[in-house]
């Protein structure tokens, strides 16, 4: 069964237990009516057997509804995050530059998880509310049809009353909690990061009191959104003592005029109980529906920001790359152009992309590993590389950044990323080719925990780390992207000599993003990068 009929299902089973709640009070009626009629013990006992049966059916009922409800929403919950993700992908690590850190935590996080609260809360409660007026209506027009609908009308303003207050309540919260919940997500990412820097600068307060800030922000509306909120739910119930007033009112003339049995004025009374109770999660359903009308707005920004799609070829084996003449690289909402010097890259060689810092060397690093979207005179087999999948690049070119990556585990947890059934001494391996297993071996081995983002290590061996990363990853092209950086020479030359070593011994192409001396001369090609004119 689909997502979509089971949520229609769910609502059905809903519909049901709204009017079993109100038609057992008319069946009860009759039965009791029957037994007052002619003494039977049969009649109050069937009375007795209902009562007790709908006790147990609401409850599966509701476990059933809640059930179904709940699966298919999660459902859909998974498909929305795969769908999200996907797009995301499409455009990392830099298409989200219009957003925040903050509001795309948000987006990705709370709204996602916001926007199908609708179907979960809101319209599950609007079948019952609406099952429960038809229902009532007719309980009432059988029992006393002059009450009906001084009733129906009650109900009718007392719900749109109490809607409007969950509704103000919902659209306060939202608009004061949305405003400063990026701000919390963003500032508490910050803190978490860079504690001690902050620490040793000494900002952590001043981060640490615009987080209070904005928290105490956020719940003060969420307080006020409280009472708003109890405000909506006080007015069900003054409805329904003014229903029940009504009720009263109309069955005691009634009864004068021997119109109606008390039995049947008793329940009048718990008719107008019974549709209260159906009533009662209308404020929260309120505030669902417009939570996730904000959530969707949202989201809907967020994808449309991360919406690019590459083209759909499939890259076959790799035999060349042709470059020369204009490029372009787009980051979402900016956009590098450049020129490259003609040439061809074939398997095996060393090569260098050099020039002057910020003219768009690692744009072209990050386009040619599938990482951003490129187009112009770039071609891979002959064919323009922006008519590849997006897939065909990242699994051919392997790319290591300035600042290499570290996650905040183990070593054997960093290099099984790489690839799935990697074995322990194949790690091993490449961590020796890489001269780092010396280093780790003396600790803990492949178990070294290497500190939040890396700390523990230096620079050079987080390089080095991601070397034997991208080495056990197998791609075809490894593109190295200012690997010297922030290393002294002769540092700076061993690692450019391994890195070589490793490429020559594994038969993989390098290319080296750089303008250091000591890695232009190792290399075999050198393509220069100059502004584009």
């Amino acid at each position: 069964m689909s997502s979509a009929w089971r949520l229609r299902f769910a609502q059905l089973i809903g519909a049901l237990q709204a009017v079993a709640t109100i038609s057992l009070l008319g069946v009860s009626a009759w039965l009791i009516s029957r037994a007052a009629e002619m003494p039977s013990i049969m009649y109050l006992s069937l009375a007795v057997v209902g009562v007790r049966a709908f006790a147990i059916a609401k409850a599966a009922l509701r476990y059933t509804d809640r059930l179904l409800t709940h699966d298919a929403v999660f459902r859909m919950l998974g498909v929305d995050k795969r769908n999200l993700f996907e797009k995301m992908v499409q455009r990392l690590p830099f298409g989200v530059r219009s957003f925040g850190r903050g509001e795309a935590l948000s987006s990705v996080v709370a709204d996602l998880d916001t926007a199908r609260e609708d179907q979960l809360r809101f319209w599950p409660a609007i079948v019952q509310v609406v099952t429960a007026w038809i229902a009532g209506a007719v309980l009432q027009f059988w029992l006393l049809p002059s009450s009906a609908l001084a009733t129906i009308v009650i109900w009718f303003f007392g719900a749109l009353v109490s809607a409007f207050i969950a509704w103000r309540s919902a659209v306060l919260t939202e608009s004061v909690v949305f405003k400063h919940r990026s701000v919390v997500a963003k500032d508490t990412l910050v803190l978490l990061e860079n504690f001690k820097l902050l620490s040793s600068l000494g900002q952590a307060d001043a981060y640490s009191e615009r987080l209070h800030q904005s928290t105490s922000a956020a719940n003060r509306a969420t307080a006020k959104s409280a009472w708003l909120s109890g405000f909506s739910q006080m007015t069900l119930l003054i409805t329904a003592a003014a229903s029940i007033v009504a009720n009263a009112y109309c069955a005691s003339a009634a009864q004068g005029l021997g119109a109606l049995s008390r039995v049947n004025m008793v329940v009048l009374i718990l008719t107008q109980l019974a549709i209260l109770e159906l009533h009662l999660p209308l404020p929260n359903a309120i505030s669902a529906w417009w939570r996730s009308r904000v959530a969707r707005a949202s989201l809907a920004k967020f994808e449309q920001s991360v919406g690019h799609r590459f083209a759909g070829n499939t890259l076959g084996e790799l035999e060349e790359i042709q470059v020369g003449g204009e490029y372009s690289v787009n980051y979402g909402t900016d956009r590098i152009a450049a020129e490259i010097s003609s040439g061809l890259i074939v398997a095996g060689d060393i090569v260098a992309i050099a020039g002057v810092s910020g003219v768009g060397k690692s744009s072209f690093g990050l386009g040619l590993a599938g990482h951003l979207p490129i187009s112009g005179q770039v071609k891979l087999n002959g064919i323009l590389i922006s008519e590849y999948r997006r897939e065909s690049l990242t699994s051919r070119f392997g790319y290591l950044e300035q600042q290499p990556h570290v996650f905040s585990n183990t070593v054997r947890a960093n290099l099984s990323l790489a690839r799935d059934g990697l074995t322990d001494q194949e790690m091993i391996n490449v961590l020796k080719e890489v001269k780092l297993w010396s280093i780790f071996s003396d600790r803990e081995g492949l178990n070294t925990t290497l500190g939040d983002f890396g700390e523990a290590i230096s620079g050079g061996e987080a390089t080095r780390l991601s070397l034997a990363r991208l080495l056990l990853a197998n791609f075809e092209v490894l593109i190295l992207d200012e690997p010297t950086s922030s290393l002294n020479r002769d540092l700076a030359e061993e690692i450019v000599q391994d890195i070589i070593s490793a490429a020559r011994e594994h038969r993989k192409t390098a290319i080296f993003i750089s303008h250091d001396s000591a890695v232009l001369k190792r290399c075999d090609k050198i393509f220069e990068v100059s502004a584009s004119r």
